[in-house]
Parts: structure tokens; sequence; C-alpha cells
């Protein structure tokens, strides 16, 4: 109740005394860059309207009606249409009651100047930044605020400038997105209140780049392109981007995955033997409104494809050369020949459009294997490779030819295959030349295919020279120089005995018997040039069948007279002489096998062999005995032969006479010669050889042989003499007195030679 009559009064006393209301207070409001606005409480007392005035602009609204109810609320007013952003207006407020005006309220506000139009900066793995150009002259000052880091910097004060830029640093995670907000101030010199306008940028900072980029895998037209990601928990990546160079085709996107560190990527159409770098980024900043998207700093590698093989190689031999061509699609920096053997010299033309090249130097007649790789840089093609034979040459003569006798039959001969062969040794001609006494006699070639490099000659004939000639042939046919050994001579040894089981029997051949002589025939079979050719042949007589002393006598007919086996003829020449070659030259020979054994030939050294008379009516033996240059072999005996008889019919009168007048002209002398030794025997005288006595060996009787001592004698013949004891010349058809000691004296004492006195029988 009493409250109630305080606010009657007060109504009463305005209604009947018209009170002035009272002044509100202003404060200013929200504003924009072309509006301001101010608030203030509705007073307690009676006010019918709000006027509102601006300095610039329109209010609005212009008033505001109120009644009493409305008490203690807020109330706004607005002055829109400001011409300028920025600047500071006035917003006056008058309260009307019962048309009294209190006094004018007024406040003055800033319109919000206007936001400035940030631009992204350059950002680095842990900064970004804007920049922005001063938009009018109001704004006194920006202040920079930055989501992460540091702000910097974070006030710029001087705005008289056209630019400005501004970076939040010290970011934690490369590629990360961050927001900076840039506040355009005014009124902040001012006592009453400040007003300011706020632009905010999303900004993505650099992400970290990739380590360890290499290739692998190269091939002619791809590679694999591989990276590694670095160590780092608050780097943001959104993919990676592979670039290369020349020949650059679209990017290669690589998206990242979580929790991943190692990529790859294969780069396919490329470019045989060609250069290219590779580099790989990392991008950040995808789905960032107004960013832009942030690569990192490149990693790049380099590396060639591999280069191509070439194709279509041919090959053009001759002796010393190869030509070569071949076919390349690609980049090259060269081309390697290689030739195995690795012989020659090969050089490459230079020319990559129709490459070829020449090897030199080559041996004729060699297989080569020939290989062609593109090099470029450091990588080399597969090879291309083919085999060419050069043309065949003569070939060098074969080496160290050297013949070893092996044998009288053998040689060996040896010899080394030819240095530089200039193709394939397809055989080797080789002959001989077999001479004895320097004349050629054994002649032989042959043509040894498949080669050898021994051979053994075992049908030689001992005692001859041989020398070899060689002559290599290739398969060009070509044919080396030939080549002689030193000669060589087979070795001889005595001839070989003749068989045992040889038919002495069926080959006995004599004639022309007589009564001192028969001629024999030596067999052609019986003795055999297989150790040596036979030069020569003897014959041995004796009266012994198969007389064992045979096959060692060396006696002659004086030391053995038919009493042993004794060489009658000797030195006759060989007269089978061995088939050699086509034209043997030897001397000449007798060709006949037959000799006379008795007929008184003489001959042979270094003592004389003489073929003496043979005993008629007698039976003989006789062996051969051959000779070559190492000694000689004896036969066995052929026989027996006889004599003739002394009477024996004759084949002519002549003979017959002659023999007939022998007999009696030794009956005659028989007879004489025992009438003188009657007569002595009645004279009793003594028988004298000597002057000065009798001679003690004229009465000689017949006496063993052994410890016998004999002289030589002159026998004085006493039937011609004139009266007893004197001498005479001996006479030569005359039979002298001691014939009983002839048989005794063919006897050698050391190396005397004694006179042999014939005995007839």
């Amino acid at each position: 109740m009493c409250g109630k009559k305080v606010h009657i009064k007060i109504f009463l006393l305005n209604y009947f005394f018209k009170i002035v209301p009272e002044a509100v207070e202003l404060s200013p409001g929200e504003s924009n860059t072309t509006a301001i606005s101010a608030t203030w409480t509705v007073p307690d007392s009676v006010v019918d309207t709000f006027n509102i005035t601006c300095s610039n602009g329109t209010a609005s609204p212009a008033s505001i009606p109120v009644d009493r109810s409305q008490g203690g609320q807020q109330l706004t007013a607005y002055c829109v249409g400001l011409p300028r952003s920025g600047e500071q207006y006035d917003l006056s407020v008058v309260a009307i009651s019962n048309d009294k005006l209190s006094a004018i309220s007024t406040v003055e506000v800033f319109a919000l100047p206007l936001g400035v139009d940030l631009k992204e900066g350059p950002s680095t793995l842990t900064s970004v930044s804007v920049s922005w150009m001063r938009q009018n002259d109001t704004v006194e000052s920006y202040s920079i605020m930055c989501s992460h880091g540091y702000a910097s910097p974070s006030t710029i004060g001087d705005t008289d400038r056209e630019s400005f830029s501004a970076a939040c640093v010290n970011l934690i995670g490369p590629g990360a997105t961050y927001s900076m907000t840039v506040y355009s101030e005014v009124g902040t010199n001012s006592s009453s209140n400040s007003t300011r306008a706020s632009s905010l940028i999303n900004l993505v900072a650099v992400p970290e780049s990739v380590e360890s980029i290499a290739v692998t895998e190269p091939t002619t037209t791809t590679v694999d392109v591989q990276w590694n990601l670095v160590q780092c928990s608050d780097c943001v990546y959104n993919y990676f981007l592979l670039t290369f160079k020349p020949d650059s085709q679209e990017p290669i996107r690589v998206d990242y995955t979580p929790g991943v560190n190692e990529y790859s990527s294969q780069v396919s159409n490329l470019t045989q033997g060609r250069s290219y770098n590779f580099t790989v980024v990392s991008v950040s900043g995808v789905g960032v409104q107004d960013a832009t998207l942030k690569t990192s700093e490149e990693k790049s590698v380099d590396q060639r494809t591999v280069p191509a093989t070439p194709f279509g190689l041919s090959i053009l031999s001759s002796q010393r050369e190869l030509n070569l061509v071949w076919g390349y699609q690609g980049d090259a920096d060269n081309f390697a020949i290689t030739v195995t053997p690795d012989h020659g010299i090969a050089v490459f033309n230079g020319d990559f459009t129709d490459p070829a090249a020449e090897i030199t130097g080559l041996t004729p007649g060699i297989i080569y294997f020939v290989a062609v790789v593109t090099e470029s840089g450091d990588e080399r093609s597969e090879p291309i490779t083919q085999t060419a034979r050069t043309v065949p040459d003569k070939p060098s003569p074969v080496r160290n030819p050297r013949a070893e006798a092996v044998d009288k039959n053998t040689i060996t001969l040896t010899y080394e295959s030819p240095v530089e062969p200039n193709g394939d040794i397809t055989s080797y001609m080789i002959s001989y030349v077999g001479t004895r006494d320097d004349n050629p006699s054994h002649e032989f070639s042959d043509v040894y295919s498949p080669p050898v490099l021994a051979v053994t000659y075992n049908d030689l004939y001992p005692g001859f020279s041989y020398t070899f000639m060689i002559i290599a042939v290739n398969d060009g046919e070509y044919e080396s120089d030939p080549v002689s050994t030193e000669p060589v001579e087979t070795p001889q040894e005595e001839p070989p005995p003749v068989p045992e089981d040889y038919p002495y029997e069926a080959n006995t051949d004599f004639s022309d018997t007589s009564t001192t002589s028969f001629a024999v025939v030596l067999p052609d079979d019986l003795f055999s040039h297989d150790n040596g050719e036979l030069l020569t042949f003897a014959v041995i007589i004796t009266k012994e069948g198969n007389d064992p002393t045979v096959g060692s006598t060396e006696q002659n007919y004086e030391e053995a007279r038919a009493q042993n086996a004794y060489i009658t003829a000797i030195d006759v020449p060989y007269p089978f002489p061995p088939t050699f070659g086509s034209n043997r030259k030897r001397r000449a020979t007798d060709p006949s096998a037959t000799v006379v054994i008795g007929d008184g030939t003489c001959a042979g050294s270094p003592k004389e062999y003489c073929n003496g008379r043979l005993d008629d009516n007698t039976q003989y033996y006789y062996a051969f005995r051959a000779f070559n240059d190492m000694g000689g072999v004896t036969s066995g005996t052929f026989g027996p032969v006889k004599t003739e008889c002394t009477g024996s019919s004759s084949p002519n009168i002549v003979s017959y006479g002659a023999q007939i007048g022998l007999i009696v002209v030794v009956v005659a002398l028989l007879l004489y010669a025992v009438a003188i030794t009657f007569l002595h025997i009645r004279r009793k005288v003594p028988i004298r050889t000597e002057e000065n006595g009798p001679d003690p060996y004229m009465d000689l009787t017949s006496r063993p042989e052994a410890d016998t001592t004999y002289q030589e004698m002159d026998i004085t013949s006493t039937a011609s003499s004139k009266r007893p004891g004197e001498r005479r010349a001996p006479s030569s058809h005359l039979i002298y007195e001691n014939q009983n000691v002839a048989q005794f004296a063919n006897k050698i004492k050391g190396d005397a030679d004694y006179e042999t006195v014939l005995t007839p029988n």
C-alpha cells in the first residue's frame, strides 16, 4: 500500500508538474562495417518514447515507444548506412515523457573496419605465412593469432604501409594444417571501446620429403622407383607424386597409407637405353579450404633404362677379318664388340643409325664367337651373338719332327702340329726315302686322316738311312711347307739262322762232278735279308756230314786240307738281292748262284782263302755262309757229293788219253824209284840231302801228330843225281822220296807258312 502511494504520488507529480525524464546511459553495441549500435536500459521513470539520432547514416529505429511495463529492459538502436567502415560515429538517444525531453545521451562507436584479404604466403616444414594489403586508412593496428606455434609478428602497429605479412612459426607437424587470424583494429587509442575485424585463413605446412630414393629392376622400358619416409610421428602426408624427365608423362600418384614407410612404383613405356631423372615429392593439404597443396622438397635419382639388344647381326668373313653389320633401336653411348678367342682388334664405326664394325688381325681358319653389346651409361644390354669362321690359309710347317729307330725294321716318327694351322688340320702327308750306299732304294708316301702326331713304320729295311718329310693339310686344302727329319738309320744284326727244319736233302743241288771239283748251287731260300742286306757268301767243305765245326771254322784250305771243315770259295757276291723300291741301284753282282768247288782260285783277306782242288773218289759235304755288314751265319751241311775216281769213264776221248798217259808216267816213275832205292841199298851208300851227312828225317815213318816237330826241307831227287851224294835241283815233274810225310806238311806253327807237298793217293 505504501508503495502504491509513492508511485501514485510520482505519477500525480509528473502529471501535474510534467517532470523531465531521466537520460539513459548508452553502451556501444555490435557494429559492422556499415552500422553501429548502442544499448541502454529502460528506466523505471515514466518514459513514453526514445528518439535515436545518428551523426551519420540512418537511425534504426529512429524512435522506440515504451510503457511503464518495460522498465528495466535493454533496448538497442542502430546507425546504419554509414558511409565508411572503421570510422567513429555518434549515436544519440533522448527519452521523451509527456513531451518532456531528457538530456541527450550520446555514445561514440567505431564502425567495424573492413577485414583484410589474407593471401597464403610461403610455407616451410615448421612455418606458414600470410600476406595482405591495406584496406583503408582507419585501421590503427593488426593483431595476429595462430592455432599452433607462435605468431610472428603478433601485432603490427604501423598501418601506413601498403602490404603486410605474418607467419606462424615453430610448428611441429610438417604437412599439417594450421589456422591464422588477423585482426584489423580501430579505436585502440580512444577512450571509448575499440573494435576490430577478424580475417581467418587455413594454412598447410610443407610436408617432409622422402628419403632413400632408388631405382631397382631396370629393364629396357621399365624401372621400379622405391623410397622411404623419415621417422616422424607428427608428419602429415596425403600422397606422393612420381615424375620423370625427359619424355615426361602424367605424374604417377601413390597414396599415403598410415603406418607404411616403404613405397615403390613402376614406370613403364620408357625409351630403351635412355637416361632419366626420377623425382618423388610428398603432398599434403588435400581438402583444406583456401589452402593450396603443399609439396615437399624433391628427391631424385638418375637411372638409364637397359639399352636394347642389337638385332639382325650378320658377319662377312675373310682370312684375317670379320665385318659386322647390325640394327638397333633406342639410345646408346657405344657398342662393345668382343671376340673369342681374344684375337684381333674390333672397331665400331660410330654410326648409331647404321652401326657396323670391323675386326682385324684375326687368325685364318678359326671359329670365332662374336658378341655385340649396347652400352648406355653403366647399363649394358643383353648381347647378340654369332659364330663366324675366318677363311683358312696356308698352315705353318709342323714342328719338331723326329724319327727314332726302334729296331731293325721299325722307326717311330713324331712331330708337333703347326703353330699356325690357319684352319683345321685334316691330314698329314708323310713320305720317306730309305737309302743305302747313298742311293735311294726304299720310298713310300701316305696321307694320314684323321691327323695323327705319331706314326710307327715297322716294315723298313735294316741298315737303311731314312729321311721323313711331313706336310700339314688343313680343311682349306692348303698345304704347309714340307719339313724333313734328320736321317736316321735302322740298325742291322747278324743274318738270322737257317730254320732248323730247313730241307737240306731236298735242296742239295750239285753238278759237273770231276775228280777234283764239283759245282754247287746256293738255294735262294736258304738265307734271309731280314737283318740286313746279304752282301757275300762263302762255301765250306767238310768230309763229315753234320760236321759241328762247320759253323765256327775260319780255316782255309792250307790250314785244314779236308781234315776239318775249311772255307773254300769266299767273298762270292750274294746272288739274290732283296726286293726294294722302284729304282734300286746297287753294284753289279754275278747273278749266278752256282759255285765250283775245287777250281783252284784264291781270294779273301786278311789271309788268303784258296779254293783248292779236291781229292778224287772222296765224299764231301758242303755248307754255305752268308754275310751282311754285321757278320755272317752258316747253314747246315748239304750232300754228300763224291768226286770222280781217277780212271773212271771220261766224257771225251781227250780226257781218257790224258788219264792213261798220266797213269803210265806214274808207273814209270815208281819203277824208277824202286830201282834207285835198290841200288843204294846194295852199295850201302846212305841217302844224303846235305853234303856233310845223312838227313835224319829222310827215313821218317808215320808217327803221332802230337809232340811232332816239323822241318822245312829241300829235297834232292836221287834219280837225277850223277853219283851218290850229289845235289840236284828239284824237278817239278818228279816224285820225291819223302812222300810218306807229306800228309803232315800243311801244319802251321805260329804264323809260319809252309810249302805244301802233295801226295797222290
